[in-house]
């Protein structure tokens, strides 16, 4: 067994956290920004962003026994008031060859891995074998360090960003034995000065009127519950009449959306997203991803109007700037968007004419799939971006949005 040694990371003295995970529940990564919203009584909004870099977090359960159990309670009673060098056991890469005593690379895929030049990693191997070494220079296959590696490691073994992490103020063990050590939840919060939170660059990779548009299917694996909120004083003396002055002229719908991210590909488009709506800051489009209307009627490639089923939206809601947008998901599974610029319902017929601000350039009929739905502006509803890992292959986070006035 090595010895417990002491590393300077980032101009913090620190000590490895190596011990890992228990799988079989999830390691939540939180990412949180830090926005002042302000919203006036139209309903329009003032955003400001107040944290440069968004604080990252991770919270997990561990199980360990024999010796390490002993070694864990002796790393809280000696350590836990300090920093630690806590690897991302998200991240994990694997050296594809053997390494030698000296040699100043690490061969193994860099890929989708938060690996980023002047940043720590640790060669890990188990928890009373590791090393800590400083990167120099990132790419693809391999990783150059600044100075070689003391000790010679095999293919196989892994290799883990670390990120500087302190401790909560109480951290509650328990024993099921008295040779087995399980912490059900510990939770690391990491130096915000120093932590990259690996949101990676990235372009959107679909625009409508100059705002990103979020294609990615939710995950139904629950039942969607949207939350309609309107504000309103309420004037109620008890013994009379009740009046009700409104604060807002629109209402907010917020609406949580599940994602299913099966691979490192998918979980780093997430955190590009992630990155690029910055908390509350951004807004993009969303699909209501809902049947919202049914054709009535056949639409040629150059009409420009679509006729649906019923006369209620009209009645109701009208041409209005936060619903006057239709995603519309054409029978080769395309999705096209459209503005509403009027509407003439037909109260024989039961019918509506929605006249579009441009044609379809295709001929659609009722029996052809086609899915018309709302697509509306939002933001995310808060800065805190909640990332539960069931593997470091699969993620599945629940993100919430709400509204925002056109």
């Amino acid at each position: 067994m090595q010895p417990i040694l002491n590393y300077t990371l980032h101009g913090k003295q620190t000590r490895v956290f190596p011990f890992p995970p228990n799988w079989k529940t999830p390691v939540t990564e939180s990412i949180e920004f830090k926005t002042d919203v302000l919203r006036s009584f139209s309903g329009t909004e003032q955003r400001r962003q107040l944290r440069q870099v968004p604080r990252r977090s991770f919270d997990y359960s561990i199980l360990v026994g024999g010796e390490m159990a002993s070694m864990l309670e002796t790393y809280l009673w000696g350590w836990q008031h300090k920093y630690f060098a806590l690897p991302v056991w998200t991240d994990i890469g694997k050296l594809t060859s053997t390494v030698n005593i000296g040699q100043t690379t690490l061969p193994l895929t860099t890929d989708t891995l938060s690996f980023q030049p002047g940043d720590y990693v640790v060669v890990y191997e188990n928890q009373q074998s590791f090393e800590v070494v400083q990167i120099d220079t990132v790419y693809a296959d391999h990783l150059t360090l600044v100075t070689g590696v003391l000790r010679a490691w095999s293919a196989g073994i892994k290799v883990i960003p670390l990120v500087v992490g302190h401790l909560d103020t109480s951290v509650q063990i328990s024993r099921p034995s008295s040779a087995a050590l399980n912490i059900s939840s510990i939770s690391f919060q990491t130096a915000p000065e120093v932590t990259n939170p690996f949101l990676p660059a990235g372009a959107a990779g679909t625009i409508y009127d100059g705002y990103e548009v979020i294609t990615h299917h939710p995950n139904w694996d629950t039942q969607v519950i949207s939350d309609f909120t309107r504000a309103f004083d309420t004037v109620d003396s008890g013994i009379g009449a009740i009046g009700y002055f409104e604060r807002e002229t629109v209402s907010r719908i917020a609406k949580p959306m599940s994602w299913l991210l099966k691979s490192r590909a998918e979980i780093i488009e997430f955190r590009k997203l992630m990155g690029r709506l910055s908390g509350q800051l951004k807004t993009c489009w969303i699909p209501s991803w809902n049947e919202d209307f049914k054709l009535a009627g056949s639409n040629s490639a150059n009409q420009l109007y679509l006729k649906i089923n019923g006369i209620w939206f009209n009645g109701m809601n009208g041409v209005d700037v936060q619903r006057d947008r239709l995603a519309i998901t054409l029978p080769s599974g395309q999705m096209v968007y459209r503005r509403i610029l009027a509407m003439a319902p037909n109260y024989s017929t039961n019918t509506t004419e929605l006249q579009l601000d441009s044609v379809l350039g295709t001929t659609v009929g009722v029996n052809d799939n086609v899915r018309l739905r709302l697509l509306m502006r939002c933001r995310l509803a808060t800065d805190k971006i909640v990332i539960p890992w069931q593997t470091d292959t699969v993620a599945t986070p629940k993100t919430t949005f709400t509204t925002v006035k056109t």
